[in-house]
């Protein structure tokens, strides 16, 4: 289930037309927030 989450996430962030600040807040709306998301999450932010 993290990885699928996981994927979704990267889906979100590099293959959508999304904004990073829209892919992001996206993420933390429709997926489940495990730690790897999170760290995820704070590395897309900090970069």
């Amino acid at each position: 289930e993290v990885l699928q989450e996981i994927k979704r996430a990267y889906k979100f962030i590099y293959k959508s037309n999304l904004l990073k600040k829209e892919a992001l807040e996206k993420i933390r709306k429709e997926l489940h927030l495990f730690p790897e998301i999170e760290h995820l999450i704070h590395f897309v932010e900090n970069s």
